[in-house]
């Protein structure tokens, strides 16, 4: 398979979120985008087959991890 070129359009939240992740971890833009659609399609075929995310945070608490996937809570057009 080919590689695809795509331009999007970023909301300013996430533009600044890019900037950031880019500058902090020395990845690039191109690299970012793709792991972050790779997270999010393993995420989200954990969430369907009944999977649970959670986070322990650096003084040992456990949170359970809520994600809104779909069209309708992403806000898509």
């Amino acid at each position: 398979m080919s590689d695809e070129r795509v331009n999007a359009k970023l909301t300013r939240e996430a533009s600044e979120a890019l900037r950031s992740l880019t500058e902090r971890t020395g990845v690039r833009k191109t690299d970012l985008v793709n792991r972050a659609i790779s997270m999010y399609a393993f995420m989200d075929a954990e969430l369907s087959k009944g999977s649970v995310f959670s986070l322990t945070d650096s003084s040992g608490k456990e949170h359970r991890l809520v994600f809104f996937f779909g069209k309708k809570a992403m806000n898509d057009e």
